[in-house]
């Protein structure tokens, strides 16, 4: 069943399905209108699906199969209505399902990037013993996304303490420069303590003289040029506060990884 056959009534009649007993016929049901596109992005369809999430003795297809119908929608149409149907299924105490709603975010365009949908994503990792597809997914909007501008202090906060606590591990495939750019266009202090342990844990070094900070990771060297002489004062100290702290501690790494991950020279 295509695009073209995403009519009023064969919609109407696949929402009526979602009622029904049978678990196999409303996967059925799900899998037709993730296939039917824009036509099917309604808010009935939406709410449809996501009523599957709230139903106590509903069994697991069921809830799974919605997210990857609202996955399908929303890479065809990216609507809030869609992304807020996922966020709510990263909520739900089946794993399963917060997998699937994980999995369907990754599958979306990359301005997926808000603070409920970051919220979720580290709240449903943090209930996985392992690794979770909610990190991957949160790796990969990390990866791309320039909605981080977007994000709020709190929320920012949050994603510096998932890195910190060791929750994301594939930070190396991120640009060295990412966070500090988010730092330089936003303002936002926030950003600092990202920025100066996402250095340490992708193994780089910081050199800066002048206006210039130069990182050093695992492929050619990134120029990045800081002219205003008060964000420069204030990245500088946060890698000299991490560093010092870094040196008294051993929550996160030993003092010979601190030494050769961050340097700085005036």
């Amino acid at each position: 069943m295509g695009e073209q056959a995403a009519t009023n009534e064969v919609i109407t009649g696949l929402l009526a399905t979602l009622e029904q007993e049978d678990w196999n016929v409303k996967c059925a049901a799900c899998a037709a209108l993730g296939k039917m596109g824009e036509k099917a992005a309604t808010k009935a369809v939406i709410n449809g699906l996501v009523a599957t999430f709230g139903r106590k003795d509903e069994i697991d297809h069921v809830p799974r199969s919605a997210c990857e119908a609202l996955g399908k929608l929303g890479e065809k149409v990216p609507t809030d209505d869609v992304v807020n149907g996922l966020v709510i299924a990263l909520g739900v105490e089946s794993m399963s399902v917060r997998e699937a709603a994980s999995e369907a975010l990754g599958k979306m365009d990359k301005n997926v990037a808000t603070d409920d949908v970051i919220n979720g994503l580290l709240s449903a990792g943090c209930r996985v013993i392992g690794y979770s597809r909610a990190y991957q997914t949160l790796e990969k909007i990390l990866l791309s996304s320039t909605m981080l501008t977007r994000l709020s202090s709190d929320t920012v906060l949050k994603l510096y303490q998932s890195m910190k606590d060791g929750q994301l591990r594939n930070l190396r495939t991120i640009p060295a420069d990412q966070f500090m750019k988010m730092f330089l266009h936003t303002r936002n202090t926030a950003w600092l303590s990202v920025v100066v342990i996402f250095a340490l844990l992708q193994g780089n070094a910081v050199t800066v003289i002048g206006d210039t900070f130069v990182l050093y990771g695992t492929e050619e060297p990134l120029q990045v040029f800081v002219h205003d002489a008060e964000l420069r004062k204030e990245l500088v100290d946060a890698f000299i506060h991490q560093m010092d702290e870094l040196q008294s501690s051993s929550n996160i790494c030993t003092k010979s990884q601190v030494v050769s991950s961050v340097c700085i020279l005036m």
